[in-house]
């Protein structure tokens, strides 16, 4: 690997030994990723063949060297007596869960109380005192920001704090299997020990490019994401701002600013989505920063490409750029948690919209919220907008209009809220939204959500916790000031009035058809909510008896309404219309029209 001069590429075949064996600090650059390798697909598997080489040499077999993969790396100048360093421009999992292996072994055979006369601690510590303030190179190898406390903890024998870190768990699964290894025959420890010591010093081969300084490594790791686990389109961004942070000069040392890359916790790291599909929180929200910004519709697949765009036309310093995404980012976590992150304030309509959005699963309309949130409006003006876009949401959902292309249309919004004056910001949102006139973002009239209530089974055609936002929204516009609550528990269950098994009790009068009435009891003239226990209790009872226990025992006003309203013998399809006629009038205040905003 080395050459005669500092600036030589040497491109060879390396084990361990030669790899870990000088004094040297194998320093992981801030725009990798995370450690991600687990045990299913890596650890297991490295452990499997490294077991089956050390087999070999144990049994005195001819062992087979087992080929690791690729390593990248990048010379770093350094001063007179310094640790030589290279950057791992490509690796650096490979690397980090060979140390962890390493260290591992050492410690099994440590506790067994064998001294090797070559230890393999001298492969994951330089024994020179460190040079400077530099502690960390006393690391041969030094992972990035966020696996550096739980690195240096595993290796140190510090408490670890956290212990769910793929760091942590890695290294314990291989302290678990090389116990079991080493204790299957107790008796010939020492044979065993060193089997295993020669297949991890020599028997374990990787290529290994050693690149010259001047070489570009942001370049050549973007262009290696296609081999290996494939970077992720946060880890291009990352890789970008911390490469133009370093050629700005914005960076000294190992030092994070701030401002540079504030999404290292786990939050952020953590995948979300339905089924397959799913995505680390912190692509999702990249991509929503992107389209808020530039106004435009962005594939999941495009968001680096279209960053860097974004980023040569602005034409502004790194540093501007990555505080945006940094307090972006605040606002985001503050949406999404619905917990105030940066001083982010919840007025009541806001924490009402967030908890709908997240049923609904609106994400499409997180971009315009960015941009309402980061952007200076009065608060009567926001309050406006975010009531319009929730009434503009709530109706096409009751009257279950395709959601398919809105995420189009709220592009389109960003882009006329753009061109407009911040301080009618709520005007422009219910102009804008009133005109739309397509299946694909209409705002439902008064006369539709009328009819839906009539007519529409939204029993069977919206979801539990559609439903049950529906419901609750009608139970809040019920109360008056004087409630001593003014929102619903969210726990509650839906109950058919007429139950879905009326046969028995609720007799059908002339002229309707059975197959009617099961298409009745499922609109919303025939819905309300309770608690388990009542829904239990209740079940098909006749309405009489229905009636007696929602007078008892229900406090919401659906139910009051119900008993005080309908104090008839029977509950039938008259019955159901009316309420639903009132139960529309309701929805239609709590959720109102653009000209009654």
């Amino acid at each position: 690997m080395n050459g005669t001069k500092e600036d030589r590429i040497g491109v060879g075949v390396l084990n361990p030994g030669e790899l870990f064996g000088e004094q040297i600090h194998y320093q992981i650059p801030r725009f990798q990723r995370r450690y991600i390798w687990n045990k299913e697909k890596h650890w297991q598997p490295l452990w499997t063949d490294v077991k089956g080489v050390s087999d070999q040499c144990y049994s005195g077999s001819k062992p087979n060297p087992h080929f690791l993969g690729a390593v990248v790396l990048q010379h770093v100048f350094k001063g007179i007596g310094q640790t030589q360093t290279r950057l791992v421009v490509d690796g650096q999992q490979r690397l980090t869960t060979l140390q962890l292996l390493i260290d591992a072994t050492h410690k099994s055979y440590t506790d067994r109380g064998y001294q090797p006369e070559n230890p393999l601690s001298e492969l994951v510590r330089n024994e020179q005192k460190p040079t400077g303030n530099n502690t960390d190179h006393v690391f041969k190898v030094w992972p990035t920001v966020i696996d550096q406390p739980s690195f240096r903890q595993v290796l140190s024998d510090e408490t670890i704090e956290d212990l769910d870190a793929p760091i942590a768990l890695a290294h314990e699964y291989f302290r678990n299997e090389i116990d079991k290894w080493l204790d299957a025959e107790p008796d010939n420890l020492s044979a065993r020990v060193e089997a295993l010591l020669r297949a991890l010093r020599s028997l374990l081969h990787m290529v290994v490019i050693d690149l010259t300084p001047t070489d570009n490594p942001h370049v050549i790791f973007e262009s290696l994401n296609a081999r290996g686990e494939r970077l992720l389109e946060s880890d291009l961004i990352k890789n970008m701002v911390m490469y133009e942070a370093d050629r700005e000069g914005l960076v000294e040392g190992t030092t994070n600013p701030d401002w540079l890359w504030d999404f290292n916790s786990r939050w952020w790291a953590t995948e979300i989505g339905r089924g397959r599909i799913k995505q680390g929180r912190i692509d999702i929200y990249l991509n929503q920063w992107l389209i808020m910004r530039t106004a435009k519709f962005i594939s999941n697949d495009d968001v680096f490409f279209e960053f860097r765009r974004y980023k040569d036309e602005i034409k502004l310093p790194i540093q501007k750029i990555a505080i945006d995404i940094k307090d972006i980012g605040e606002i985001y976590r503050s949406l999404e948690t619905e917990k105030s992150h940066g001083g982010f304030e919840f007025p009541t309509y806001l924490r009402q919209f967030l908890y709908r959005r997240r049923v609904m699963q609106l994400g499409v309309i997180t971009p315009v919220l960015l941009w309402l949130y980061s952007t200076e409006i009065p608060s009567d003006q926001l309050e406006k907008g975010i009531r319009a876009l929730e009434s503009h949401a709530i109706r096409r959902m009751i009257l279950r209009n395709r959601t398919a292309g809105l995420n189009r249309t709220y592009v389109e919004l960003i882009r006329i809220l753009e061109s407009s004056d911040p301080m009618i910001a709520g005007d422009v949102i219910v102009g804008f939204l009133s005109r739309k006139d397509s299946n694909v973002a209409s705002w439902p009239t008064n006369a539709e959500i009328e009819e839906a209530f009539l007519n529409q089974n939204s029993y069977r055609g919206l979801t539990r916790g559609r439903l049950r936002i529906v419901l609750e929204g009608l139970e809040q516009g019920l109360r008056s000031e004087k409630a001593e609550e003014q929102e619903p528990r969210r726990d509650l269950t839906i109950e058919h009035v007429m139950p879905q098994e009326w046969r028995e009790n609720y007799p059908l009068p002339p002229g309707v058809a059975s197959e009617d009435r099961d298409h009745t009891i499922h609109t919303l003239g025939n819905l309300t909510l309770v608690n388990r226990p009542l829904n239990s209790a209740m079940s098909n009872a006749p309405w009489i008896g229905k009636r007696e226990e929602l007078s008892k025992h229900s406090t919401l006003f659906l139910n009051k309404e119900l008993v005080d309203d309908y104090d008839d013998v029977t509950w039938g399809e008259a019955q159901i219309e009316v309420r639903a006629r009132r139960l529309s009038q309701v929805a239609i205040k709590v959720w109102p029209y653009a000209d009654q905003l």
